[in-house]
């Protein structure tokens, strides 16, 4: 069914309408990535930590120096934005339609908070603010354990 309610499947259906890339991205316990389409690894933690700053951080403009002393401590500046080219360079190739949900430029990184992405971490953000906002003892220890579940 398109947007309209029309059948798609008919041969004049009109323009075909993409579905955007999903993202289910799990940080608490296990770190893993889906996508229906594609499988999503990341092998190196500094990679993986890099993904969940970014999530955990939409629509901030993270200056790519910054990142590099974040990530890369230890290393020359040289070599620490080396390294944050490189894990960017993952990025973008690990992740389906990496533009859809990252934009890197020269001098910034940030997630495009709104994409169609499921995170564990912005539920369970959310069920916490859900629960704070409720008199209800039993809605409140409802939302609670559905954000600890």
């Amino acid at each position: 069914m398109s947007l309209t309610g029309q059948d798609d499947s008919s041969p004049n259906s009109g323009d075909e309408i993409t579905p955007l890339p999903h993202l289910e991205i799990t940080f608490l316990g296990e770190f893993l990535v889906r996508h229906p389409e594609q499988a999503v690894t990341l092998k190196t933690s500094s990679h993986q930590a890099l993904l969940a700053f970014l999530v955990t951080h939409p629509n901030q403009h993270h200056p790519r120096h910054n990142l590099a002393f974040k990530f890369w401590p230890d290393s020359t500046e040289a070599q620490a934005l080396t390294n944050l080219r490189k894990a960017l360079h993952t990025l973008r190739h690990a992740l389906p339609d990496a533009a859809c949900f990252l934009d890197i430029t020269r001098q910034t990184v940030f997630w495009r908070a709104g994409t169609p992405c499921v995170v564990d971490v912005w539920q369970f953000e959310t069920a916490v603010t859900q629960a704070g906002q409720t008199n209800i003892a039993r809605e409140r220890q409802t939302l609670l354990d559905e954000a600890v579940s």
